[in-house]
This record gives structure tokens, sequence and C-alpha cells, in this order.
């Protein structure tokens, strides 16, 4: 996990390191919690697989 400001902008990046090839399922679980009342930009890269997010009443300013 990585966080920075820079001119009044933070950005967060929450990694996960995958040294090794995974044959058949596997579960990564991750719980993130984000204010309310702060307008958030939000860029999600995960690679292959199934993601399940529920933002509602999130304020998003850009979904990339």
């Amino acid at each position: 996990m990585e966080y920075s400001v820079a001119d009044g902008v933070g950005q967060l990046s929450v990694s996960q390191d995958s040294r090794s090839v995974h044959i058949g399922r596997s579960e990564n679980d991750w719980s993130l919690h984000f204010s309310k009342d702060l307008p958030l930009e939000l860029k999600i890269d995960m690679g292959a697989g199934q993601g399940n997010l529920h933002l509602r009443d999130i304020p998003l300013t850009a979904w990339i």
C-alpha cells in the first residue's frame, strides 16, 4: 500500500504481489471503505478475474 499527496491531491495505491502462478481457484478478498463526503476518482486494474464493487453513495468523479 502506498499513499502520496501532490498539489493537494492524495493518491492511494493498493496492490497484491503475485509471484507464483495459480492453477485452479484462488480468492483474494479486500474490504476497502471510502468516505461518502469526499469526491473519488477510481482506477481499477485487476487483470483476469471477477470483482464485485459496491459503490453506492460514493461520489465518483471519474471511473477509469
